[in-house]
């Protein structure tokens, strides 16, 4: 399996998670725009957002920085719409290349360095997905709070 039809699988897992969390996930159609997030997001209180969905299963316990991931266009399209008032975040799916290991942190998609925090992440649950409320509610409160 590409790196490309795994990022697909988990950006799957996520729209799942959105949904049990009762809101509502999309992939973007943006095959004619280069630098576009993958998924529109929405959660009931949170409301809109974009998330930029990376498989990084090297990224964890035993490599706990990487280099942003994000082609520069993407940066310069996240900064757009994060210009424009829409929270905007990189998610990465680390440890694992399957849900069941893997966990799910956020990130500001103008940082340089992503750092592995298991304490803000997220692990993948059988029949839950990944408690992306709780996660997209920590990463807006931490950007807004600078």
């Amino acid at each position: 399996m590409t790196l490309r039809q795994t990022e697909l699988k988990f950006q799957n897992h996520i729209i799942d998670s959105y949904e049990k969390c009762g809101g509502r996930a999309r992939k973007w159609a943006s095959e004619w725009q280069k630098g576009m997030p993958d998924l529109i997001c929405s959660l009931p209180g949170v409301g809109g957002h974009l998330l930029e969905v990376k498989h990084r299963p090297e990224f964890g316990p035993m490599k706990r920085i990487i280099k942003n991931p994000l082609e520069p266009k993407q940066r310069d399209e996240a900064k757009k719409y994060m210009e424009a008032g829409c929270d905007v975040f990189v998610a990465i799916v680390a440890c694992e290349t399957l849900a069941l290991k893997s966990r799910l942190l956020l990130f500001d998609p103008l940082a340089d360095l992503m750092h592995y925090n298991e304490e803000e992440s997220v692990p993948y649950e059988p029949g839950k997905g990944y408690y992306v409320r709780g996660l997209i509610e920590e990463a807006i409160i931490g950007a807004k709070n600078g």
